[in-house]
């Protein structure tokens, strides 16, 4: 099963953040659930609506994320990139480059 059958994302759910499909639970939840070592049988308890294949489909919706953008922090060469929310600069700000529009994001 793809990643896309289970995760939806809809401007009017989250503001717009990616949710596993039918539930308000957003796939960077249950991927800092993942990244802290919490089982699997441990997410669904605490999220009753999520199966095991949720869990999997928003691993799946990462790693395409991740194959499709760069995060680029270079330590030799540090530039200032404005951060979105204030528009101050930042020297150490991580940005992250979509392959497909090559817009920066910060």
């Amino acid at each position: 099963m793809s990643w896309r059958e289970r995760i939806s994302v809809d401007p009017l759910v989250c503001h717009g953040r990616a949710c596993v499909n039918g539930t308000r639970v957003m796939v960077s939840v249950v991927l800092d659930n993942v990244a802290a070592g919490v089982s699997e049988d441990e997410i669904v308890r605490a999220y009753p609506s999520l199966t095991g294949e949720d869990i999997r489909a928003s691993v799946a919706y990462a790693a395409e994320l991740n194959r499709n953008a760069w995060i680029v922090d270079h330590p030799r060469k540090r530039r200032t990139w404005p951060k979105v929310s204030d528009g101050r600069a930042s020297s150490s700000s991580k940005v992250a480059v979509s392959a497909a529009s090559r817009s920066w994001v910060v």
